[in-house]
C-alpha cells in the first residue's frame, strides 16, 4: 500500500515538475487613455516562460475589476464575445498574443479603472490586474505651421498660422493673438518689444472641432531698430470647452529678423584702355547696398578676353552700406575681336549673418579697343579733326594780335 501511495505521489510531482509556467508578459491598449463613447483595443502577451510545453490553458478578461458586483462599467465586450478564451498550448519560451476589443460608456467618469485577467494551466490558476485610465474629450489647440520665417527691420507682415485641435472635444470660441507688446519688470523698468500688433490683437476663429484645422491671421510690425536675430514671439490662444471651461496657453512662433545682403559690382577704371595684346589695370568697386552683413567674401575671376594674374580675390566683410574694391591686371588676347561685346565674370562667394553659404554672379562689360580705334576716339590722325584744329588755332591767334594791337594805340601810343 506505501508503494502505491509513493508511485502515486511521485506521479503527482512529475506533473508539476513538467508543466508550464504561465505569465502576463506584456499588457497595453490604444487609444490611450481610454475615451468615453469610443472603443479601446487591449493587447495581452501570455507567455509559457518555462523549458516545458503548457497544455489546457484558459484566459478570462473580468471587467467588473474583480469585484463582487454584476456590473463591468464603464466597459463592456461585443455582443457575442466571450470572457473566456481556452488554448490546446503554448510552447516553451513562446508567447501568444490575445485581442480584445472593449466599448467605454460614454457616461464614464474621468478615472482609473481596474480589469482583472485570470488565465491558468489546467486546475491552476493565476491573476493579472491592469489599470486603464479613461479621460473625458478636451479640446486643445496647436500651432503647427507659420507662413512667416523671416522678415526685415521696419517691415509690416501679415502672418496666418495654420491651428489645429489635437485634443478630443470640440473647442468654442477660439482666439487667437499676440500677447502685450512690452513687459514691464520687478523694479517697474518698461522693456518695449521688438514686434507690436498692427489692428486687432486677435482673431476669432469660432468653433474647432476635434482634428479640425483653420487659419489665424495676425499683422505685426517689426521695431526698424531690430537687432538682427531670430526672435521667440509669444503666441497667446484661448477657448473653451463644450461645458464652457475657458483655457489659456501660450505658444511661439520662430521669427528670423534681418534682410540678406546685396552686393553689386562695376569695373571703375581700366587702365591704360585695354587693346589686343596689351595689359592693363582693371578696378572693380564692390558694394553692398543691402541691410545684412555678407561675410568672409571672396570673388572669383573668369573671362574669355585675355588672362587673369589674380582668379581669386578675399575681400573679407562688407557691413550694410559698405564698399571695397580691388584690382588685377588683364593681358588682352591678340586675336580679341574688339567689335565684340568683352566680359568679366565676377563670382561672390559669402556667409550670411545666419552663416549660410550664399553665391552672386556679376557679368561685368569690359571696353577693349584696337589702337586705331583709340586713335579714332582721341582725334588723333583725322584730317578733318587736324584742319578744324588748325583753324580754331588760327582765329585764337587773330583774336589775340587784333586785341594787342588795339591795346597798343590806346595806352601806349597815346601816352607818348
Amino acid at each position: 500500500m506505501k508503494k502505491i501511495i509513493m508511485a502515486i505521489a511521485v506521479l503527482l510531482l512529475a506533473s508539476m515538475v513538467i508543466a508550464g509556467d504561465l505569465k502576463v508578459d506584456a499588457v497595453n491598449y490604444t487609444p490611450a487613455p481610454a475615451i468615453p463613447g469610443g472603443y479601446i483595443d487591449v493587447f495581452v502577451h501570455l507567455k509559457n516562460d518555462s523549458k516545458y510545453l503548457a497544455e489546457d490553458l484558459y484566459f478570462e478578461i473580468d471587467l467588473s475589476g474583480g469585484t463582487e458586483r454584476d456590473s463591468t462599467y464603464p466597459f463592456s465586450l461585443g455582443t457575442g464575445v466571450s470572457e473566456t478564451t481556452y488554448l490546446s498550448s503554448i510552447n516553451p519560451h513562446k508567447s501568444v498574443l490575445l485581442e480584445y476589443r472593449i466599448r467605454v460608456d460614454p457616461s464614464a467618469l474621468d478615472d482609473n479603472y481596474i480589469i482583472v485577467f485570470n488565465y491558468g494551466e489546467g486546475a491552476a490558476k493565476k491573476q493579472y490586474k491592469y489599470n486603464i485610465q479613461v479621460l473625458s474629450r478636451k479640446p486643445n489647440i496647436e500651432i503647427i505651421r507659420s507662413s512667416h520665417v523671416q522678415a526685415a527691420p521696419g517691415q509690416a507682415i501679415d502672418v496666418e498660422l495654420r491651428i489645429r485641435n489635437i485634443g478630443s472635444g470640440l473647442a468654442k470660441d477660439v482666439l487667437i493673438g499676440m500677447e502685450e507688446d512690452r513687459t514691464v519688470t520687478t523694479t517697474g523698468v518698461v522693456v518695449e518689444r521688438e514686434f507690436s500688433s498692427l489692428g486687432a490683437s486677435f482673431d476669432y476663429l469660432g468653433d474647432v472641432a476635434a482634428s479640425q484645422e483653420k487659419k489665424a491671421n495676425i499683422s505685426m510690425a517689426i521695431n526698424p531698430d531690430a537687432e538682427q536675430k531670430t526672435y521667440m514671439i509669444p503666441i497667446k490662444v484661448k477657448y473653451k470647452d463644450a461645458n464652457g471651461t475657458s483655457f489659456e496657453s501660450t505658444t511661439y512662433i520662430g521669427l528670423k529678423v534681418g534682410q540678406e545682403p546685396e552686393l553689386d559690382a562695376v569695373v571703375s577704371e581700366i587702365s591704360p584702355t585695354a587693346f589686343p595684346g596689351g595689359t592693363s589695370e582693371i578696378s572693380v568697386d564692390l558694394f553692398n547696398v543691402g541691410i545684412g552683413t555678407a561675410k568672409y567674401v571672396v570673388a572669383e575671376l573668369a573671362t574669355e578676353t585675355g588672362y587673369l594674374d589674380q582668379e581669386k580675390v578675399f575681400i573679407g566683410t562688407l557691413e550694410a552700406d559698405d564698399f571695397d574694391s580691388f584690382k588685377v591686371n588683364l593681358s588682352v588676347k591678340p586675336t580679341i575681336n574688339t567689335s565684340e561685346e568683352q566680359t568679366v565674370n565676377v563670382l561672390f562667394k559669402y556667409k550670411n549673418q545666419y552663416g549660410e553659404d550664399k553665391e552672386l554672379l556679376k557679368e561685368l562689360k569690359l571696353e577693349v579697343l584696337s589702337i586705331g580705334e583709340q586713335q579714332a576716339r582721341s582725334g588723333a590722325g583725322d584730317p578733318v579733326s587736324m584742319v578744324i584744329g588748325l583753324i580754331a588755332l588760327a582765329l585764337q591767334l587773330l583774336g589775340l594780335f587784333v586785341a594787342g594791337k588795339w591795346a597798343y594805340k590806346r595806352f601806349v601810343k597815346k601816352g607818348k
